[in-house]
This record gives C-alpha cells, sequence and structure tokens, in this order.
C-alpha cells in the first residue's frame, strides 16, 4: 500500500468548505481534515447526474473551528456527551481537566487538535486514510494534552471509502501506567429534510435501542421503551419529536441495546437509520458491538438530525463514583482496543 492521490484536494471542493483533502470513489466522496481533529466535514454520493451532500457541511473554517462537533461528523473521544464540571473520580482519585476551546468541557479533546496523517492509499477495498493523536507521548504538545484529559493514549483511525459507504475503523491503545477509561462517539449532522421538497412527516427513523431512558437523567436506569419512544419499527420524525420533547426541547431520549443491568453485556451495537419515504433514500448507521448507546439530538435552531452513537451513556464518567459504568471501557496499560462505525446510503429499486 502507498500513498496516493485518489486522497487529495478534489478541483471540485466548494470554496470554503473545510477540508484537507477527499477521498473519492466512483459514486462517493468525503472530505477529511486531519489538521482539525480529523472529521469528516462532507460525504457525497452521487444520485444520477448530481451530487447530494448527506452532511450538514460547515460554510467556513472560521465556524467550524468555532464549533468543531456541530457539523459533519466528528469523532467523539475520550468521552462522548460532558464532563459535570469538568471533573470525574475514578478509582478513589478526583480528576479534573481544562476548559475546551468552546468554554465547556463536553465531547473529548481530540476534535479540537491536530492529528498526524500517517498514510492514504487506494485498493479494491476503497480510497482510504489513516491518522492519529497521542496524548502523553513524551514531546511538550502531547504532554500539554494531558490537561484536558489526565491519561495517556494513542487514537488512531482509518476511514475507508468504499462504494458509497463510510467506514471508520478505532485503534485506543494505553500508553499510560495505568488503566486507562474512555468512551467514543460519533455524532453525524444530517440535514432534514434530506432533499429538497420533503418535510419532517416524510422521515421515519428507526433503531434497535430496546431500552431508554431521559439523556438528562443521568442517575436514573434504563427501562423498556413505552411505546410512544420504541422506534424499532419505525416512527415517523415529527411524531417522535413530539413524544420524546424534554422539558420543551427537541432532546430525545437516550437508546441502549444493553440489558437493565449496565453491567451486562451489549446485545449488540446500534442499528440506526432515517428513510425518507418522498425521495426513497435511507441514510444508515451501523457500529460494532461495543457501541450500545443512542441519542437523537434535533437542535431547534437548525434543520438537523444528528445521533449520538457512543460506547457509553450521557455522564457515565461521573457516574464512576456511584459504582456504575454506563458503557465506560477501561483499558489495561499496554492495551489495544479496536472497534468500528459505518454510514452507508442507499435509494429504494424503484427510485434508483
Amino acid at each position: 500500500m502507498t500513498t496516493d492521490r485518489n486522497a487529495h484536494r478534489s478541483p471540485n471542493a466548494d470554496a470554503g468548505l473545510p477540508v484537507d483533502f477527499w477521498l473519492e470513489q466512483p459514486g462517493a466522496r468525503a472530505a477529511l481534515t486531519p489538521s482539525e481533529g480529523f472529521c469528516c466535514t462532507a460525504w457525497r454520493v452521487r444520485r444520477g447526474d448530481r451530487w447530494v451532500s448527506l452532511l450538514s457541511e460547515a460554510p467556513s473554517w472560521e465556524l467550524f473551528r468555532g464549533r468543531p462537533a456541530f457539523f459533519g461528523n466528528p469523532l467523539l473521544f475520550p468521552y462522548p456527551y460532558s464532563i459535570r464540571d469538568g471533573a470525574f473520580v475514578y478509582k478513589g482519585k478526583r480528576y479534573t481537566r481544562r476548559l475546551n476551546r468552546e468554554g465547556n468541557y463536553i465531547h473529548g479533546l481530540t476534535r479540537d487538535h491536530p492529528w498526524t496523517l500517517e498514510q492514504t492509499w487506494t485498493d479494491a477495498d476503497g480510497a482510504h486514510a489513516r491518522a492519529s493523536i497521542t496524548v502523553g507521548g513524551g514531546d511538550p504538545l502531547s504532554d500539554d494534552l494531558l490537561a484536558e484529559y489526565p491519561f495517556p493514549f494513542r487514537f488512531r483511525v482509518t476511514y475507508t471509502l468504499s462504494d458509497t459507504a463510510l467506514n471508520a475503523a478505532y485503534e485506543v491503545t494505553n500508553i499510560g501506567p495505568e488503566t486507562l477509561p474512555f468512551g467514543l462517539g460519533i455524532h453525524p449532522y444530517f440535514p432534514v429534510p434530506l432533499v429538497p421538497g420533503s418535510s419532517l412527516g416524510d422521515l421515519v427513523i428507526r433503531a434497535n435501542g430496546a431500552y431508554t431512558r431521559s439523556m438528562r437523567a443521568f442517575d436514573a436506569g434504563f427501562v423498556p421503551a413505552p411505546p410512544a419512544l420504541d422506534i424499532r419499527a419505525g416512527q415517523r420524525l415529527d411524531a417522535h419529536l413530539a413524544a420524546a420533547t424534554i422539558d420543551g426541547r427537541p432532546l430525545l431520549s437516550l437508546y441502549s441495546t444493553r440489558p437493565d443491568d449496565d453491567a451486562g453485556p451489549a446485545a449488540c451495537g446500534i442499528r440506526w437509520s432515517v428513510q425518507e419515504i418522498r425521495s426513497g433514500l435511507t441514510i444508515a448507521i451501523t457500529a460494532g458491538d461495543a457501541f450500545a448507546y443512542l441519542g437523537n439530538y434535533a437542535p431547534t435552531e437548525r434543520h438537523i438530525l444528528s445521533p449520538v452513537v457512543s460506547t457509553c451513556a450521557p455522564g457515565a464518567l461521573n457516574a464512576l463514583e456511584q459504582g456504575r459504568t454506563e458503557g465506560i471501557i477501561e483499558l489495561a496499560p499496554g492495551a489495544t482496543w479496536r472497534s468500528w462505525t459505518r454510514l452507508s446510503a442507499a435509494w429504494a429499486p424503484e427510485e434508483a
């Protein structure tokens, strides 16, 4: 495998779109930013003679850098969601972290910093790009990041664009002397409606999470999803937003494939999809077994549907003090953890 220019600066790139280079296939292209969090800032698929943008794209580097977890598909590591007051207790010791660029403690730190691009290549499986970020690696820059998360690690991600699907393979290595607690999430922002002329009533969401709770109820357990919130058979998005609104805000319930006992194994990884009946387009997310939690986010100020597919629940690091892991992974010194996610898109056969 050698570096090649199927991962390149595309002449078709929109002016202002945050992109270091593109992965390209005949029917799809994906924009990546190793200089800023190794985010996928655009995922476009060909539909006849036009390109359809499946992710909400930041119009400029300035806006993207100001809200690095608000566009595209950011990587949330070493924790998704937030740390309450920026502090948590693990194995009897209290840890604090430095504020991120947005002045809070949400969605990790790797989205805020440059990564090392290791390799790009193309083979029979598609177009690939691999990059990594190291915290606490012994040099001044990586050691400075310990103020944002006080456990050394190396996080490596390989993106593969195959046909129209965007795959990501994750590799976390504990390079420190103590156990590394972490969570990982993805947060793709899908513009809704997916194609012009559709409405929220044309969208149907599905997921395999059988258990649910409020995303704000950090101290509550999961219960079987009641009929109004059960989306395993599919629900119209407008009806589901109305049913799942919390305190007047459309922050949908959290779902899990884990049983009620949070220490139990996940039944399987999250399977999530949104289908637009009018256009016949379905966008789907599949993930490895460790990704057992799903939170659907639909901010009122933007026409966006953004699932958070993660290995842990909101507030999981803070829950450690109460003896609950809620999906937090504990990695021994020198050990490596691996998993994956996949974004795919397809049109109904009669519309193809």
